[in-house]
């Protein structure tokens, strides 16, 4: 069943309601796969299954509330700190007690050193803006909001908008498979 599971995922054919089905199995095992292989669909948009991975930090087993705490914690739920204490407050496993204190550390630290950027990561920086304005700006426009085609009325674009775009914030394959790919067709 786990890799039915995976290869429906891989296959781009798993849907909410299979996953919502997984998550109640009677095996905990199988209801942490359903986690996990559910992250695409949120990744693609499923925003609903943030409910789900709340109510799983209630779950019975350990390994399944640590999984949902992780997956609330790699979307950065709202409120998830809230979460992860009254999670760490209501299940004293062991597990689930090592597990959020360290995510607590994490949301902690990252919160801390939000602004501050290592060397070698301004220098990625520096090189990323290089890339983008010798070959990017063109049709992404300067400020990544699109460059609309000269002369035409009807609002085309030469290349679509990066800025807030859903397709960009979304499941991260979608960026690389564009680039190695590009992309054709309506936007």
């Amino acid at each position: 069943r786990f890799h039915a599971l995976w290869t429906l995922e891989g296959l781009n054919a798993l849907d909410v309601a299979l996953v919502r089905e997984q998550m109640t199995d009677s095996n905990p095992r199988m209801r942490v796969q359903a986690i996990r292989a559910s992250e695409t669909l949120y990744k693609a948009g499923a925003k609903v299954l943030a409910d789900d991975y709340r109510a799983m930090t209630r779950d019975g087993d350990p390994d399944v509330v640590i999984q949902a705490l992780l997956t609330a914690n790699l979307f950065k739920l709202p409120n998830v700190e809230a979460l992860i204490k009254e999670t760490m407050a209501a299940n004293k496993a062991k597990g689930v007690q090592e597990i959020g204190q360290r995510v607590l550390q994490r949301i902690a630290t990252a919160a801390a050193t939000a602004t501050a950027f290592t060397p070698e990561q301004q220098e990625q920086m520096k090189e990323g803006e290089t890339v983008f304005k010798s070959l990017c700006v063109t049709c992404h426009g300067e400020d990544a909001r699109g460059v609309a085609v000269a002369g035409a009325n009807d609002g085309s674009m030469m290349g679509p908008a990066l800025a807030g775009s859903p397709r960009v914030q979304g499941h991260r394959d979608y960026v690389i498979k564009t680039l190695l790919h590009g992309m054709t067709g309506p936007l």
